[in-house]
Formats: structure tokens, C-alpha cells, sequence
């Protein structure tokens, strides 16, 4: 008697989440050019930014330097630290930072009590300095390394580690000192690269670790014979340091590689390939390092580990090529790749961008493995979904078209754009720097030379000077909607029984629609497998269907004990847990199919005789209009003393129900005359008795009472006649 219900729950269920939304966008700067290189969050959640400053007249509250450091003829260079509230509306402090000479800060960290550390490229990149403040803005102290060669020193990423040390990374033709005995590479090897005649010689990633009062501790080099640049680093959940960058070596050191080949080739020892090296966190070891590439140039600017100990690089590529399930777009496009290391292999990689130039500057990543990246485009078709702002801002008059915005994109943990937006005005505008808040708020910094930069409940609204500003904006970007396990018949149900069909509501839980047939069931359809803990050891969950929001399964496990039992369960694609979580189960749990398979309204059941004869009538107890979707009630009869009839109704957890249960229609015992499984596995059917005193009732509700009074199913509803 199974019939028209299995398409209602094994639709998918889409899932709605909240819009993000635009909080605070301002730009800060004086009548000088103004940038913003790098932002992070306090631990109090106050937001600190820092870049560089021509303007004489920067916004100066508090500071520890208040003027800035003029060179000799009167021209103002300087590093800028402030700390704003929460909110971006009060400025907390703002100080200068720097010499005589040209200096420029590329990156912040903020450890867990508070101290600021900015790393800078001092007097015309010809050494690297780290600065450490107080969170109140008081300066403490600064180390500086320098090379022999004066040019060719420069640092890209800090981060710090949970026993607040603190990891810097870049580049170097050598440092002066000495890195400490024992380093991996503790100094760097020939060149093959000449050089050239702007002066460019070639240089080696370095990565440092330092105290929390700045005292050097460990180090190493990285490279091979070309140019190796580190443009990003992470520390992995085990302590581990990864970093990230490009290099033209064609012999760079490679451990367990997924690529084992610099595929973009040394191109004048410029360009090559994406490079991912992970290092001890005492940096005399490594533990893994590939090349990731392909035939074109290929950068990585940003990396992030997630809670597996998974890396997820971003960066950008002109390759036609570049390993990626998604094609190139033309021009150069994003790329946001997720390595697995064990066994090596890459787990999700996707391109992004349009028809133009798309660049992808930083990335930071939630606690359910979703990313955020940002950085500029000048592609008119760059993918949005849910924008603020929905095309290019434009250009201002002279500069060539088309002309570059920020970029702020969400991608769920499988790769799938969730929310993306152009941010900019009629100028050339770059997001640089981002920084995520505990609380899903997304910060975001960079250059704006728009005059008309989107502003809003603004700490600056406009521009004080002709030239480029610093900007930071502030979204509110929900995460992707968390997992829940609930029966497949009804949504409002929680907790499912053994042996029961269940259903998983997430975000990006599969990468397309896939049915099993009903005979059976498949344990992977389209790569996906949903793997639960059990007594005996892990269980693999037969599935009839699954979604990117919707996984349908059958919860082959037993009960382990009385009441509600968590048991965990992990979803695996490619060999790699994408998400997990719990199933709350119990044994009895009934629940009942409806019409609009959300487990209310017109019950998915049909009214006839018993014992079916060739000139039996059955009657749906549901109608459902094609256009709209929408299902009701439609009336059914109820039996007479001669001619009885009975109530076929469709459900998850019935079978497994100890006897005795009951039933009610309009509040009205009636008899169970069957509670059988069906041929698809996990469905069970219930026959109740449609007695003559239920005629003329009208709507009415069913439920089931499986045994106990704490197993009620869910209550839908038939038309008695």
C-alpha cells in the first residue's frame, strides 16, 4: 500500500539562513595615502588595524609616537597602529611607528593577554622589525634583523601559538645573525637565479620564533635554488607551523608531496608555483612540504588549519591548469584548495572569479570549517550570492576600465559559495587583511582610492585627501546552518528510533542529488558516507538519498541503554570528515510521514477496506496542488458496521515499537490492526480501524503512542467525511 508518500520526505528540505549583513564601513586616513595592511581582533573583541601613512595629519589619540618621523626633506613615511571599540565608533588610540626612512607594516597579532605585535618592513624593506604594545597602546620594545644585501629582507604573516610565542615568516637573501643550531635549513644554499639588472637577487622563505618579550628562539630557512617567498603562516591544532607562498625552485625541499613538480617552472626565477610546507613547532623538522600548481603562476597568500588539522590555502592562478574540480574563468582567479595529508592527497579545491582579474590577499576560517576570503576583483561577473553590493563600483575620471574593488566571499567547508559581495566605490579599492570575531562578525582592511567608498555609521564617512585612504569594514556573516539529526518524517522530531529512516539537515553535506534505489541502499552516494560510532566499532549508515542539505539514511544501530543515547557520527568525503556531531537516539520513537513531508499538517495516508477485492475504493487522505506545492486534507469516509474501512498510515519507528500501542483520531481510541515494515527499509506502515462514530468529525488529528507515554509521534491530521 505503499504509495505517493516517498517522494514527499525524500525531497530535499532547503536550508534558510539569516542575511548577512553590512554593520560598520569606514575609511581612516589624513590628506596624505593612507593604507590599511593588516587587522585583528582583541581578545575583549576591540579591533586593532596597522598599515602605512604619508599624511601628516593622521588621526593621533594616545599615542606613544605623535608626530611622524620626517625624512630629510620633510616627507612623512611612517608605520600607523589604532585600536578601535568593537563597534569601529571610538578610537581607543593611534600612534605612529617608524624611522626616517620608508617603513610599512604588512601584518598584527594580538595573544591572548592583549599584547599587539606588528611586524613591519623597516627603512625601505632592508630589514624586518617586530614591534610589541600593550593593549592599551603603550610601547614596549622592538627587535630588528636585517640582511647584508638591504633590499631583499622583507616579512609577510605573523601568528602566535597557544603558549603565546610568537611566528613570523617572509623572505631573505640572509639574514646577519646566526639562526640557532639544530634549525632545518640554518642557512641558505647557491642561486641559480642571477641577478638581474633592477638589482633583484634571489631569496629563500625564512620562518622565526620568538618569546613573548621578543627574544629570538628558533629558525629556519626554506628554499631551493630559485626564489621562495612565504606570503602566509598558521599554527596547526598539534603546534605544528605551516606556511605557505610561491617559489620558481625547481628543487625545493618536498616531503610525502602531493605534487612533487613545480609545474609553473622557474620562469626567470619569478612566478612557478603555489608552495605548503609544515615544520615542528621547534622548526628542525619537516614534516610535510608540496608544490601546487600548474602550468601558469601560481601564489599562495593565505593559509588557515582547521579543527581536523587540515590546511586550507588560498592564493590566486593564471593557470588554465591548476588542480582544481572547478574551470578557470580566464585572466587570474582565486583558488581555495583543502590538502588532506593522510594519505596525501587534495580533499576540495575550487576556483574563483570572473571573466577579469580576481586576487585573493586573506582568508580566516570558522569553527564549521567555513571560509572567508578577501581581496579585489575587476571582474563585472565575479559570483555573488546575497550581496551587499551587486556590481563594480566604477572608476575614477582617467583611470582605465575596469577598475578593481574588495571582494568579501563565504564558502562553506566543501567549497560552496555561500554569500559574496563586491565592496567599493569609483576608484581602484582592495580589501587586504581580514580578521573573524568569536561572534561571526567578519573584519576586513585595505586601500581605498574611491572618493565615494561605501560608509556607514562611519568613524571617518569621507576622505580627507585627494589621495588613497585605508579602509575597514565590518559584516555580520552567519555560519552555515549547524547540523541536526531529526526522523525523515518529521523535521520537529529530535530523537529517532533503531533501526528507523532519519534525515540530516545541514549546509554543503553532499556535492549534488543522488536517490538510491529503493531495493536497496547505497553506503556512499555521490562520495558521501556517514560513519557512526557504535559498540562493536565503527558503522557505516545505508542511505536512500542525499543533498547538499539533506542526507536520508536508515539508523541501523541499536539502542546501547534506557532513554536518550548520543551517538556520535562523522560525515566523510574523499576519505576526509567533513562535519560531525551526534544522533539522539531511542527506542521507541515514532514518527509519522505528513503530505508536505514536514511532519504536520494533511497526514500521507490512504483510507480503504482491509482486505482488498477487485471492486475496492481507496481514498487519499491528501490533495496536493501541483503549482504551489501546497498540500491539505481531502475527506475521507469512515467505515460502517457492514462495510468497514481502515486507515493505511505511513511512518519511521513504528515496527520496532514494543506492544502494546495505541492510537487516536480526533481524540478517539481506535484500534491498530497492523504495524508492519515496508519494502523500503526503514518505512514502516500502520493499519488503524476507521469506526462509524468517526464520521462527520471533520479535521481531526492522529498520533501514535508507541508503548509509553514519553514515545508520542507527531501529530497530523486526516477529514473525516
Amino acid at each position: 500500500m505503499l504509495i505517493r508518500c516517498l517522494p514527499l520526505f525524500l525531497a530535499p528540505l532547503l536550508c534558510f539562513a539569516q542575511s548577512p549583513s553590512l554593520n560598520y564601513s569606514s575609511v581612516l586616513g589624513g590628506t596624505g595615502f593612507d593604507r590599511i595592511a593588516a587587522v585583528a581582533y582583541g581578545p575583549d573583541g576591540t579591533i586593532y588595524v596597522t598599515g602605512s601613512t604619508d599624511s601628516k595629519d593622521f588621526h593621533i589619540r594616545n599615542a606613544s609616537q605623535s608626530s611622524c618621523n620626517l625624512s630629510a626633506n620633510s616627507v612623512c613615511h611612517d608605520i600607523f597602529l589604532a585600536r578601535f571599540s568593537p563597534d569601529g565608533r571610538d578610537l581607543l588610540f593611534s600612534t605612529y611607528l617608524g624611522s626616517s626612512s620608508t617603513d610599512d607594516a604588512r601584518a598584527i597579532t594580538v595573544d591572548r593577554e592583549g599584547n599587539i605585535f606588528v611586524v613591519a618592513n623597516w627603512a625601505n624593506s632592508g630589514q624586518i622589525a617586530i614591534s610589541r604594545f600593550t593593549a592599551s597602546g603603550f610601547f614596549l620594545n622592538q627587535v630588528r634583523y636585517r640582511s647584508p644585501n638591504e633590499t631583499f629582507s622583507a616579512a609577510y604573516a605573523i601568528t602566535t601559538d597557544a603558549q603565546n610565542r610568537l611566528y613570523i615568516t617572509g623572505r631573505t637573501s640572509e639574514f646577519e645573525v646566526a639562526f640557532p643550531s639544530g634549525a632545518y635549513q640554518r642557512n641558505i644554499g647557491p642561486s641559480s637565479c642571477p641577478v638581474q639588472p633592477s638589482g633583484f637577487i634571489a631569496a629563500h622563505a625564512f620562518i622565526m620564533r620568538f618569546s613573548q618579550d621578543l627574544t629570538l628562539e628558533r629558525a629556519t630557512y626554506y628554499g631551493g635554488g630559485g626564489n621562495d617567498i612565504a606570503r602566509a603562516i598558521a599554527i596547526g591544532p598539534d603546534g605544528d607551523v605551516w606556511i605557505a607562498g610561491e617559489t620558481s625552485s625547481t628543487d625545493l625541499p618536498m616531503v610525502t608531496p602531493i605534487q612533487s613538480a613545480n609545474r609553473g617552472g622557474a620562469q626567470s626565477c619569478g612566478g612557478g608555483d603555489a608552495f605548503v610546507a609544515r615544520f615542528n613547532p621547534d622548526l628542525t623538522g619537516l614534516r610535510f612540504a608540496t608544490y601546487l600548481g600548474g602550468s601558469g603562476s601560481d601564489s599562495a597568500t593565505a593559509i588557515a588549519i582547521n579543527a581536523s588539522g587540515a590546511p586550507i590555502i588560498a592564493g590566486f592562478t593564471s593557470s588554465a591548469n591548476f588542480p582544481a574540480q572547478s574551470p578557470h574563468s580566464g585572466g587570474v582567479d582565486i583558488f581555495v584548495t583543502q590538502l588532506r595529508t593522510t594519505p596525501p592527497g587534495i580533499f576540495m579545491s575550487t576556483l574563483i572569479g570572473g571573466s577579469g582579474d580576481d586576487f585573493a590577499r586573506a582568508m580566516a576560517i570558522d569553527a564549521s570549517g567555513a571560509s572567508y576570503l578577501a581581496g579585489s576583483t575587476n571582474s563585472s561577473d565575479f559570483p555573488l550570492a546575497s550581496p551587499y553590493q551587486s556590481s563594480l563600483g566604477g572608476c575614477l575620471p582617467g583611470q582605465p576600465a575596469p577598475c578593481p574593488d574588495a571582494f568579501l566571499t563565504q564558502l562553506s567547508a566543501g567549497g560552496s559559495i555561500i554569500f559574496s559581495t563586491f565592496l567599493g566605490g569609483d576608484g581602484d579599492d582592495q580589501a587586504l587583511a581580514l580578521a573573524l570575531s568569536g561572534d561571526q562578525k567578519v573584519l576586513i582592511g585595505g586601500e581605498a582610492q574611491s572618493r565615494n567608498f561605501p560608509s556607514f555609521r562611519a568613524f571617518q564617512p569621507v576622505a580627507a585627501g585627494a589621495a588613497a585612504d585605508g579602509f575597514f569594514s565590518i559584516f555580520s556573516v552567519p555560519p552555515p546552518a549547524p547540523l541536526a539529526v531529526v526522523s525523515a518524517a518529521s523535521d520537529s522530531i529530535k530523537v529517532v528510533s533503531t533501526n528507523s529512516l532519519a534525515a540530516l539537515t545541514g549546509y554543503d553535506l553532499a556535492p549534488s542529488f543522488a536517490v538510491t534505489p529503493f531495493h536497496g541502499f547505497d553506503f556512499s552516494p555521490a562520495g558521501t558516507v556517514l560513519e557512526f560510532d557504535a559498540r562493536s566499532g565503527p558503522v557505516r549508515a545505508p542511505i536512500i538519498s542525499v543533498s547538499p542539505t539533506r542526507i536520508v539514511f536508515q539508523a541501523n544501530l541499536p539502542v546501547l541503554g534506557p532513554g536518550v543515547n548520543a551517538t556520535p557520527f562523522r560525515l566523510i568525503r574523499n576519505n576526509q570528515v567533513l562535519q560531525s556531531g551526534v544522533i539522539n537516539m531511542q527506542n521507541p520513537s515514532p514518527a509519522l510521514f505528513s503530505a508536505n513531508g514536514k511532519g504536520n499538517g494533511a497526514a500521507a495516508a490512504v483510507a480503504g477496506p482491509l482486505t482488498a477485492t477487485k471492486n475496492s475504493t481507496y481514498e487519499l487522505a491528501f490533495a496536493c496542488d501541483a503549482l504551489s506545492s501546497q498540500c491539505a486534507t481531502s475527506p475521507i469516509t469512515a467505515g460502517a458496521i457492514a462495510t468497514p474501512r481502515v486507515l493505511y498510515l505511513y511512518g519511521t519507528g513504528l515496527s520496532s515499537a514494543p506492544s502494546p500501542a495505541s492510537a487516536e483520531i480526533g481524540g478517539l481510541a481506535v484500534q491498530i490492526l497492523g504495524i508492519s515494515a515496508t519494502s523500503v527499509p526503514g518505512v514502516d506502515e500502520i493499519i488503524l480501524a476507521l469506526p462509524p462514530s468517526l464520521a462527520g468529525k471533520g479535521r481531526v488529528a492522529v498520533r501514535i503512542v508507541a508503548g509509553n507515554a514519553n514515545s508520542i509521534s507527531n501529530l497530523v491530521e486526516v477529514e473525516i467525511k
